[in-house]
């Protein structure tokens, strides 16, 4: 359409009619099964006909992926048994336990005895949840009472020092015990 006053083409309006089918056809709102290839709905999780189940992840098992997973599985573990083991034994050497003290708590009926010191570790890895045993002498130097624990929340940190506790219900009366010795005989490496 040109317009008379300024002599340029105007288009016209054009009116758009949107389609829209009256009905969805069966092939539009199907997909076929993954094992028996019958039209199933597109929603469906398992099929009507053979009744297998439509995941992506049955798909994957059923293509391999079962022996695929098996085998990363197998290499993990594999590669597990072949990474240098630490050991506590090779640290032995590089943890200092210093001096003991006894600590003594309750009545003679019913007191508990502790064992506290403080431990340094000079190695490169942390050491927990500590085995300790602890001796108990005393006023002539006798050993009146050992003990062993594992101190299942402990952690020596590398190449650091932490206090270490081991604490006990009493076998003999409070004023027995007068003198301790701690050693640590095992530790998970980290």
């Amino acid at each position: 359409m040109v317009s008379e006053k300024s002599g340029v083409i105007q288009p016209e309006p054009v009116t758009l009619i949107a389609y829209m089918p009256l009905f969805q056809s069966p092939q539009m709102s199907t997909k076929p099964c993954k094992e028996c290839c019958e039209p199933i709905q597109l929603a469906a999780k398992r099929c009507p006909h053979c009744y297998q189940l439509q995941s992506p992840f049955v798909t994957f098992l059923r293509n391999g992926g079962a022996v695929v997973f098996f085998l990363a599985i197998l290499a993990f573990m594999v590669y597990q048994s072949q990474i240098e083991k630490k050991e506590f034994k090779d640290y032995t050497s590089k943890v200092i336990v210093g001096s003991s003290t006894v600590h003594v708590e309750g009545t003679d009926d019913m007191s508990y005895v502790s064992c506290l010191t403080i431990a340094k570790n000079d190695s490169p890895v942390g050491l927990r949840d500590l085995q300790v045993e602890a001796k108990f002498y005393d006023a002539n130097g006798q050993l009146i009472d050992v003990t062993q624990q594992r101190l299942k929340s402990s952690f020596l940190p590398a190449n650091g020092e932490a206090g270490v506790r081991v604490l006990e219900r009493a076998a003999r009366s409070a004023s027995a015990y007068q003198r301790c010795e701690l050693q640590i005989l095992d530790a998970v490496c980290r």
